[in-house]
């Protein structure tokens, strides 16, 4: 029984290698196509999941943006409101007035406006109005003046700060003269979209 025919014997060897190199064929040509094509389907579904994370989150981030913009918009409206604008010598005697009640300082000097350019930044949108004033008051009274006129409207610039004593040597006194120039942005008219 142990003992296969010579015949059988190749035949069954023959039956068994056709075996072997048919499931090699179908391995090779289906499933390891097969396999490849899952992996490349794998990596595409990565992909297009990563370009969703991607894009939610900037969708997510154009609704802060847009929030931001509106808020960022409002206070820039709100400046806008107490930026110079019409007759610029007339709003400058009113903003200056209003603000010195609660000053002890003495500015009866202020010239009219120079119009030009702020020079912060290229092509900035602003016009610059430029005053010059001239005044008197106590060492720390100016201080306190400077320091609250800057505080109070962060988009205009002291320049050109100049301090002399007014005293003079027969007749000492602890005031001071003084001379700076205001720069203001002016309030650009509106124009169409």
């Amino acid at each position: 029984m142990n003992k296969l025919s010579k015949q059988k014997r190749d035949h069954l060897i023959m039956v068994c290698m056709g075996t072997v190199i048919l499931l090699a064929g179908i391995w090779f040509g289906l499933i390891d196509y097969l396999i490849n094509a899952a992996a490349k389907d794998k990596k595409i579904l990565a992909d297009i999941s990563n370009k969703v994370e991607k894009g939610t989150a900037k969708l997510k981030r154009a609704e802060l943006v847009q929030a931001e913009l509106a808020d960022v918009s409002g206070k820039l409206k709100k400046s806008e409101a107490t930026m110079a604008s019409g007759d610029m010598y007339a709003w400058m005697i009113t903003t200056i007035t209003s603000f010195l009640q609660n000053e002890k300082v003495n500015i009866p000097v202020v010239s009219r406006e120079v119009v030009g350019e702020v020079g912060v930044l290229p092509n900035f949108p602003y016009k610059a109005a430029i005053f010059s004033f001239r005044g008197t008051g106590y060492f720390d009274d100016f201080g306190k003046f400077v320091a609250d006129f800057e505080n109070k409207f962060p988009y205009i610039r002291i320049q050109n700060l100049e301090i002399l004593p007014t005293g003079t040597v027969s007749d000492p006194s602890e005031k001071l003269d003084f001379r700076f120039e205001l720069v203001t942005p002016i309030k650009p008219t509106a124009s169409a979209p």
